[in-house]
């Protein structure tokens, strides 16, 4: 089964992140500039300077670890970027993503110029086994490097990870074992690990985070199976087509599948991350909160994972294509002063991004596009406020992923909670003497059709489990208890309120918010 052409050319346990923004990091140093150009240089001399396979890869082997400590060296500098990165540290990981790719081109090679009967001689059956397992990696790695830069993926690079994994299963490779960081490792697994990353969708993690979810992959792929035959039931279950450029695709009850179907099953890997969770939770509810920083996103993490890989719901809101303007605020201080602004015609400090393309919408989401000029730097999972052009009110969501599009626009896909919103000032004595008060809150009312009922919106450094809340209003506070977390990420709380005070639900006589002086002072 030989392999078409190759196309166009193409680790660590996450560190404690840190709470304050960072807008950005020192570009590459020309140094290290200059070691990328070298290397560069190097592998393309490689089919040249070593005249046998053998030879070959262990050049490609002693290139990759030179190409790892300069990205392992950018990762450190970068520990707790919380924004996407700058453009010189996106640059710099698109060209080691080409220098991955090269060393794939040469493994590539050798796969396709292997000699007839290569599986009966027993050098030749490791190099190509070897060839193949590098192959898959480094174009993992590559992968890796465009998520890290927020770009798309790499065209075909999904054809060519499924064709070399078919060509491996055609001579009966898959398994046998390959020496990879003092570990032994095989094809399967190092499949399992770039389908188990290509499904859970990185766009949608703050940029400190994806590099984690690739390297603990390394441990949780062998929690996943890839299976063949007709699959039972649709849960749990990803549909592999190596005709497609896509890495699976969840199987749904609509799909007909036949009994060769080959499929990649999570059942197992969400189990286990689902007690993982299930002890963070335990951990809170005896502690009262979690560590404000890894523990808090790592079970962030894992619940965005538990979604990726188990329940996919599909989409229910039409989404309409646009060409309109919007306007844009983040972070929940600035959202409340906005409210209030809006409400009671005051002037606060916060900042509008206006002139934003609005790509497209649907009742429950929107894409928005980020234009450089604009100054928009915005974080996966923060709050925000957006209005279109035509519309009155402000609608309050979430971030939820970010991409560079094919024109080299950063594009934002947003969650949209409600238009219901409104500020209001919360504390946690009545008498505005203990802890943080006041502080900025905001208040969503029901939306149609919905059951949740009235909530609120904290930032995330001042929400316990169970402990009363005071909300302003005209005359007073009234008294809240928390009740079922609706959404939680490292920047706010989202949560739906039981009352003590049911008179004030039902007259929903809520204050506006009296912002302190400066709206950012919380987030």
């Amino acid at each position: 089964m030989p392999l078409k052409n190759a196309g166009p050319r193409g680790p660590a346990v996450t560190k404690q992140q840190i709470e304050a923004l960072t807008s950005g990091s020192e570009a590459a140093s020309p140094h290290t500039l200059e070691q990328l150009e070298t290397l560069s240089a190097t592998v393309a001399k490689i089919n040249h300077a070593a005249k046998s396979h053998a030879a070959q890869l262990d050049c490609v082997l002693a290139n990759r670890g030179r190409i790892e400590r300069l990205r392992l060296s950018l990762n450190k500098r970068l520990v707790g970027l919380l924004l996407p990165p700058n453009a010189e540290d996106a640059q710099f990981y698109l060209q080691c993503g080409q220098l991955y790719a090269d060393l794939a081109a040469v493994c590539q090679r050798i796969i396709r110029q292997a000699p007839k009967g290569f599986e009966q001689n027993w050098e030749d059956l490791k190099l190509i086994t070897q060839a193949c397992y590098w192959a898959i990696r480094f174009m993992g790695d590559r992968v890796r490097c465009a998520f890290c830069a927020y770009t798309r993926e790499p065209a075909d690079i999904w054809l060519q990870i499924h064709e070399i994994y078919q060509h491996a299963l055609t001579y009966e490779l898959t398994r046998n074992p390959v020496r990879d960081d003092a570990k032994q490792r095989h094809i399967r697994h190092v499949y399992k690990r770039m389908l188990l990353f290509g499904i859970c969708d990185p766009y949608q993690f703050p940029f400190s985070v994806i590099n984690g979810v690739f390297d603990d992959l390394d441990d949780w792929a062998k929690l996943a199976h890839l299976r063949k035959g007709k699959p039972t039931g649709d849960k749990f279950l990803f549909l592999i087509n190596p005709q497609t450029d896509r890495p699976a695709v969840p199987i749904l009850p609509k799909l007909s599948l036949g009994v060769d179907t080959l499929y990649l099953d999570t059942s197992q890997l969400v189990d286990v991350l689902n007690l993982d969770l299930n002890t963070y939770a335990d951990i809170e509810a005896r502690n009262g909160r979690l560590h404000p920083h890894a523990d808090l996103q790592t079970r962030e993490m894992l619940k965005t994972l538990i979604v990726s890989w188990g329940v996919h719901a599909d989409r229910h809101a039409e989404r309409r294509h646009l060409n309109a303007m919007c306007e844009l605020v983040t972070s929940l201080s600035s959202i409340t002063a906005l409210l209030s602004s809006a409400q009671r015609n005051r002037n606060h400090e916060f900042r509008v991004h206006r002139g934003l393309q609005l790509v497209d919408e649907s009742a429950s989401g929107a894409r928005i596009c980020l234009e450089q000029e604009n100054g928009a730097r915005v974080r996966i999972g923060e709050l925000i406020a957006m209005k279109g052009q035509h519309e009155n009110a402000w609608c309050v969501g979430m971030i939820r992923w970010g991409q560079t599009d094919i024109d080299n626009r950063f594009t934002i896909g947003v969650h949209k909670f409600t238009d219901e919103a409104y500020p209001v000032t919360i504390s946690f004595d009545e008498k505005n003497e203990r802890r943080f008060s006041p502080i900025p809150a905001i208040w969503l009312m029901q939306k149609t059709g919905d059951e949740r009922g009235p909530s609120l919106i904290i930032n995330r450094r001042f929400y316990t489990p169970g402990e009363r809340i005071y909300v302003q209003r005209a005359g007073g506070y009234a008294c809240f208890e928390p009740g079922k977390v609706i959404l939680s990420t490292r920047y706010f709380v989202w949560f739906g309120i039981v009352s003590v005070d049911p008179g004030f639900v039902q007259s929903c006589e809520i204050a506006p918010a009296k912002p302190t002086a400066k709206a950012t002072g919380y987030n």
